[in-house]
């Protein structure tokens, strides 16, 4: 050993140098697997948010579509909607596929990288896809509790119903919708009471109204005289009815479901249909409401699709 000033100096041994060379190679390796992360972490996630994006992309123009498609337009029609919306909303490329009532859109971009640029991946692509279509309505609230027959679904033919039974006739051309063919409905069980009804055919005045289902309805083929004053808030408006194939009474018929209101009749809803209130009669010994089946297509996104029965009234719905 070498001494310098009366201190002993210790050499330094190669095998040290030779660790500290390998920890500074390892950190250097780390750094470039902490950048890959970061690059990772970074990049993945603004491709994820741009990827929503794309999801409201691809959403917009498969409903765009499917309502094209409810409306009747054409399948070309619906092709050109769904891409319209879907750039607009941000995609950059497009495909549109429509099988039966369904429109299916693939919207997608290019995302620029910010730190995988590093290790060669300068681009991602993003995409969505989304599919809507178009069914009938199950139930619905803000609908008139006045179910008509499905044979009076048609257009052209103004039809008279009676607050009451009777044989009257006016002479004015109208049909007269027979006590079989109407019912005003129940839908909260118990007696048929004038002032629920009254709520219920102006909704806007309403704070809470049933909403009807098809299947089994309780109701009466008449109704009070006040009901008809305050149907005047719909008189030269479009209102959505139920639609009914039969009916049954619960006196008479002894299958007649007997637990759902006490309302004299129950009436099995099909489907529901837009009619136009034109004249509304409550002054004369005859008391009335008058109007006509407007035929679709509509599409009316408050009432809740998924069903057959097509009565003019479309519901478009995402589905995936």
């Amino acid at each position: 050993m070498a001494e310098t000033g009366g201190r002993g100096v210790v050499p330094v041994r190669a095998g040290v140098r030779h660790q500290r060379g390998q920890t500074l190679v390892f950190v250097a390796l780390m750094l470039v697997v902490l950048v890959g992360f970061l690059a990772l972490a970074v990049d993945v996630g603004n491709a994820y948010a741009e990827r929503r994006f794309m999801q409201n992309a691809a959403d917009a123009g498969a409903l765009a579509g499917a309502r094209a498609l409810a409306l009747d337009r054409g399948q070309a029609a619906a092709r050109a909607e769904a891409e319209r919306f879907a750039l607009a909303n941000g995609a950059v490329t497009c495909t549109v596929a429509i099988t039966g009532r369904t429109v299916t859109v693939f919207a997608s971009e290019r995302v620029d990288t910010f730190f995988a640029s590093a290790i060669g991946v300068h681009e991602i692509d993003v995409g969505a896809v989304a599919a809507a279509g178009y069914s009938f309505p199950c139930a619905g609230t803000g609908v008139l509790p006045i179910a008509l027959h499905e044979s009076l679904w048609k257009t052209g033919v103004t039809y008279t119903i009676f607050s009451k039974e009777t044989t009257e006739t006016l002479g004015d051309g109208s049909t007269i919708v027979q006590t079989s063919q109407r019912g005003w409905l129940n839908l909260n069980g118990g007696d048929v009471d004038a002032n629920e009804l009254k709520c219920w055919v102006c909704p806007e005045s309403c704070p809470s109204v049933p909403e009807i289902h098809l299947g089994w309805a309780n109701g009466s083929p008449g109704m009070d005289t006040s009901v008809l004053q305050a149907l005047e808030c719909q008189l030269g408006k479009e209102a959505i009815v139920p639609i009914f194939g039969e009916a049954c009474s619960r006196q008479v018929d002894p299958n007649c479901p007997d637990n759902i209101g006490n309302g004299q009749s129950n009436y099995y809803i099909k489907g529901f249909a837009v009619f136009k209130i034109t004249a509304i009669q409550h002054k004369t010994n005859y008391k009335y409401v008058q109007g006509e089946f407007v035929r679709g297509p509509f599409t009316m996104p408050d009432l809740q699709g998924g069903c057959d029965s097509d009565f003019g009234i479309r519901v478009v719905n995402l589905i995936r």
